[in-house]
């Protein structure tokens, strides 16, 4: 299966509010600041934003969590969409012994006098 990642992000750009992040065009971390050597404590981080990108190249670790539950889900719903159809089917096999039982009980009665 393929993840469309950058799709997600085409999403999240497209309406950041639905998805969480309010700054969609900067980075978290400060320019010239590498990702693995960046912390909330270093200077010139604002913890006021929810970033799209921690760094240049990197998404922040709120959008590393949002890509992994979409995996998840491409992962899961194979079997989401085979139980639904398991479910209808038991819908229906509910359905049909309720009207076997209402069958069975008039056969059951006496025929009405004519």
């Amino acid at each position: 299966m393929r993840a469309d990642v950058a799709g997600l992000f085409s999403e999240v750009i497209a309406d950041p509010a639905r998805y969480g992040p309010t700054n969609t065009l900067g980075t978290a971390c400060p320019v010239g600041t590498s990702a693995a050597a960046f912390a909330s404590t270093t200077p010139g981080f604002s913890s006021q934003q929810a970033w799209l990108f921690a760094a240049r190249l990197h998404p922040s670790p709120a959008v590393h969590a949002m890509i992994a539950d979409y995996i998840a889900s491409i992962l899961a719903a194979p079997a989401q969409v085979a139980a639904l159809a398991q479910a209808t089917q038991g819908v229906a096999d509910d359905m049909q012994q309720t009207l076997s039982g209402h069958l069975q009980q008039q056969r059951r009665q006496p025929a009405p006098a004519r």
